[in-house]
């Protein structure tokens, strides 16, 4: 590993995602810590041709205002922790790579919980 390890736009490699990932989310908690915005513009995609480049259109979109500016993080940790739990269900539930199931609220620790996930390979679930 080292300087230029990473190559701009290489989808498929994991170095590439982990970098996108980092800098997402360090843009998220910069804007939930430093004075969250209660309305603000967001970009949503328009769709166009696979040769013509990406579009978008503005939208003025308001926060939902049971949600105070301190539980913003856990909120979008819940969700996205959901989100990708319900996308590998989609997409691993009824293989042998599925998902053990764990009681509610409770804390399995990691040697348990890794034997529950032994083939599963997170880039399958990007396509």
């Amino acid at each position: 590993m080292g300087p230029g390890i990473v190559k701009q736009g290489e989808l498929t490699d994991p170095y590439y995602f982990d970098f996108i990932s980092f800098a997402q989310y360090a843009t998220i908690n910069r804007d939930i810590f430093k004075d969250p915005a209660v309305v603000f513009n967001e970009k949503i995609p328009v769709e166009v041709g696979e040769d013509q480049p990406q579009q978008f259109v503005t939208v003025v979109t308001k926060r939902d205002p049971s949600l105070s500016n301190d539980i913003l993080a856990p909120t979008h940790e819940q969700k996205v922790g959901s989100a990708i739990l319900q996308r590998l269900d989609e997409t691993f539930g009824n293989t042998d790579a599925s998902i053990t199931r764990f009681e509610p609220n409770s804390r399995p620790d990691a040697g348990k919980f890794a034997l529950g996930v032994p083939n599963l390979n997170l880039f399958a679930c990007l396509d």
